[in-house]
């Protein structure tokens, strides 16, 4: 099974999206108001191409992590434990 081929689209600080086709590479610029109200939805272009576009409307860009890091147990026995925090992506 193969997983589903999307293109993620983010919220531009003036609060436009802009919709690149990956066919012909034609861009459309819309005000995110004029977008339905779902994350998800199927697009099709001038050129006849249709593609999965997802909404992101957070800020800035997820970027991938890995870190490493100790917690400290504020009970009666202060042991330092290691904990590993994975990328969500």
């Amino acid at each position: 099974m193969s997983a589903i081929e999307y293109q993620k689209i983010f919220l531009r600080s003036d609060g436009t999206v802009a919709i690149k086709c990956p066919a012909c590479m034609f861009e459309k610029v819309a005000p995110y108001e004029k977008l339905p109200p779902k994350f998800m939805v199927q697009v099709r272009c001038k050129c006849g191409a249709l593609f999965d576009v997802q909404y992101e409307l957070r800020k800035k860009y997820r970027k991938n992590v890995d870190l490493e890091g100790i917690i400290l147990k504020v009970v009666q026995d202060e042991r330092w434990r290691k904990t590993l925090n994975e990328s969500l992506n």
